[in-house]
């Protein structure tokens, strides 16, 4: 990865235009110098990115270890109330 400039624009002279880049005076004189120029390597950023179907695998295998000792019990139906008379 090459070293970024401070700088990008354009020199503008009658009928010619050059492009400019400022690149900091360090990184100038090694290369004068003839020394290679080495840029440290990026970490890279964690992201916060979900993925949806592995998350859903997993709830869903949560779900299915709690769900035998369930099947052992039987529902009972709600009770409903009785209305008073107006």
């Amino acid at each position: 990865m090459a070293p970024r400039a401070y700088w990008k624009g354009s020199l503008k002279l009658s009928l010619v235009t050059c492009p400019i880049a400022l690149y900091p005076a360090a990184l100038v004189k090694r290369k004068a110098a003839g020394k290679t120029i080495e840029v440290p390597e990026e970490k890279e950023k964690e992201s916060n990115v979900i993925d949806l179907m592995e998350a859903l695998k997993q709830s869903l295998g949560r779900k299915k270890a709690a769900t035998p000792s369930a099947k052992g019990k039987k529902r009972v139906p709600a009770r409903r109330r009785k209305r008073k008379a107006a």
